[in-house]
């Protein structure tokens, strides 16, 4: 376990926390140890996208049943109807720009042009699903684009948004409330439901360093 001494460094002390948290007894050993769906459903994710890669014929029953799955695990209750809505629209965009066939950005390592691809990918699926008069899928499209695709896309959710808010006015507190950062990162910002919003959470690391 590292050690957290008071001469160390704020930013070192959150990588510390959540490498510590990692170690059995900590929060993050925990849940993976009560929740261990959640691997064996990124196996399936992995699967399902070298499908995709290698264009390969996935039943979109098959398809939506991982996205049916994925609603269901993380209690996002989106509508189960209008799921394929979802689902086809996703494969669909993601077909269009290219992302099935070619080097994916790594958000940590992604320049500001590959950063505002990823949100275009969001923001044009959101576009696609709104004109079919569903609602918006916002949360859960990013928790089924993070697992298609780990290292570059983020999980959205209310917990996600308040912890960024939290994060900023801590990290941020010397600029005024008003100042473009801090309202970037605002909840309301990210919670814009065009997925807009989500460069908030995307860019968030990189406006700490």
């Amino acid at each position: 376990m590292f050690p957290l001494s008071s001469s160390v460094p704020v930013e070192e002390k959150v990588v510390r926390t959540a490498i510590n948290e990692c170690l059995p007894g900590g929060k993050t050993y925990q849940y993976f140890a009560l929740n261990p769906w959640e691997a064996s459903m990124r196996q399936e994710f992995a699967v399902f996208v070298q499908a995709q890669t290698a264009s390969e014929a996935v039943a979109i029953d098959d398809g939506v049943k991982l996205l049916r799955l994925l609603n269901a695990r993380y209690t996002a209750r989106y509508p189960v109807v209008a799921l394929p809505v979802v689902y086809e629209n996703a494969v669909s965009v993601l077909h269009e720009h290219g992302w099935w066939n070619r080097q994916i950005p790594d958000l940590l390592q992604a320049n500001d042009d590959e950063v505002q691809q990823v949100l275009n990918v969001l923001t044009s699926i959101l576009s696609r699903v709104a004109q079919h008069h569903v609602p918006q899928p916002y949360s859960l499209l990013t928790k089924w684009l993070h697992f298609c695709f780990p290292d570059t896309f983020v999980i959205f959710d209310s917990q996600a948004a308040n912890s960024i808010q939290t994060c900023s006015d801590f990290m941020h507190g010397h600029l005024g409330p008003q100042s473009s950062i801090r309202r970037q990162f605002r909840r309301v910002s990210i919670y814009e439901k065009g997925g807009k919003g989500y460069m908030g959470l995307l860019t968030i690391g990189a406006s700490l360093i």
